[in-house]
C-alpha cells in the first residue's frame, strides 16, 4: 500500500502547483510514485487539475523517469508545462537522482529540448542533473 511521504502547495504569481509523493515497494527496491499537478481554479483538489506531470524516482540507482505530462490545450502556451517539468525536476534532485529519462513524442521534442534534454532516435529523452 502507498503511503504518501510528501505533500506541498506552491504558489507563484497568481498560479497553484502541488507536489504529493508515495512510498511503494517495487521488488524489494524503493520507489517513489510522484505527481506535480496545476489547478487554475486555485483550488486543489488531487483528484481534477488542469495539468501534471508523472514521474517515477528509483533512488538506489539515482534515477528518474518522467512518465507523462500534459497540459489541458486551453492552458498550453503559459509556460505551466515548463513549471511542473522543472518541480519534478527539483523534487527528483532532492532525492539524489543524477539522470532523469523518458519518452516524448516526435511533435514534443522541441520542448524537450528546450529544457537541456538530449532525444534518442527512438524518441526517448534523457537529461543528466
Amino acid at each position: 500500500m502507498a503511503e504518501v511521504t510528501y505533500q506541498e502547495e506552491i504558489r507563484e504569481f497568481g498560479d497553484t502547483y502541488g507536489v504529493q509523493e508515495e512510498l511503494l515497494a517495487a521488488d524489494t527496491k524503493p520507489l517513489i510514485k510522484g505527481t506535480v499537478a496545476f489547478w487554475d481554479s486555485g483550488q486543489v483538489n488531487w483528484s481534477l487539475y488542469d495539468a501534471r506531470v508523472y514521474y517515477r524516482i528509483y533512488p538506489d540507482d539515482k534515477e528518474g523517469r518522467i512518465l507523462d505530462c500534459y497540459v489541458v490545450p486551453k492552458f498550453e502556451g503559459r509556460g505551466i508545462a515548463t513549471r511542473l517539468v522543472q518541480i519534478s525536476e527539483e523534487r527528483m534532485k532532492s532525492h539524489g537522482v543524477r539522470k532523469i529519462a523518458g519518452s516524448a513524442q516526435r511533435e514534443l521534442h522541441a520542448f524537450w529540448r528546450k529544457l537541456g534534454y538530449s532525444i534518442h532516435p527512438d524518441n526517448e529523452i534523457e537529461k543528466q542533473l
